[in-house]
């Protein structure tokens, strides 16, 4: 196995682990959400949690093992830098700030709606608008997940 081999494994297989849970997420706000504060609590100090510690350091692993790939320069995109190549790194560099910074911000707002409550009380009519926010940002980062993994394998004009 060559260098470059190894570099694209780890840059996939970290896609994998660390981008996996946020396609669960929004389920399991859903889910969560019809169980009522205490386990809406729970949903989303899971979700802090997993975003702390997996997502958002494998995202930035993600990100340096594929400008290590493309510095390598094995497809010669140093020399003729793709547009794909360009759009998706972008896109990507997007979901990665919402994720350092909507997406907690998002999180910590819905907590503080949530803060007081006791645990088998009903959602209150102020969490449901940061509900749907963390929805959208959520599905967006799935999305985003699916889209750049896709254009990453099918590399158009290649």
């Amino acid at each position: 196995m060559d260098k470059y081999s190894i570099q694209l494994f780890l840059h996939v297989g970290a896609v994998i682990v660390a981008l996996g849970p946020v396609f669960a997420l929004p389920f399991l706000q859903a889910y969560a959400e019809r169980d009522g504060v205490g386990s809406t609590r729970f949903m989303l100090q899971f979700s802090e949690r997993i975003y702390h510690i997996l997502v958002v350091p494998g995202a930035v692993i993600v990100l340096i093992f594929g400008l290590a790939l493309v510095v390598g320069n094995k497809r010669g995109y140093r020399e003729d830098f793709p547009l794909w190549l360009a759009i998706t790194a972008f896109w990507y560099i997007i979901a990665l700030a919402l994720s350092v910074h909507f997406q907690p911000a998002a999180e910590r707002k819905a907590m503080v709606v949530l803060d007081d409550l006791p645990g088998d009380a009903a959602l209150p009519e102020a969490y449901a608008p940061l509900g749907r926010r963390l929805q959208i940002i959520e599905g967006f980062l799935a999305l985003t997940t699916l889209a750049v993994t896709f254009v990453m394998f099918w590399k158009p004009g290649e």
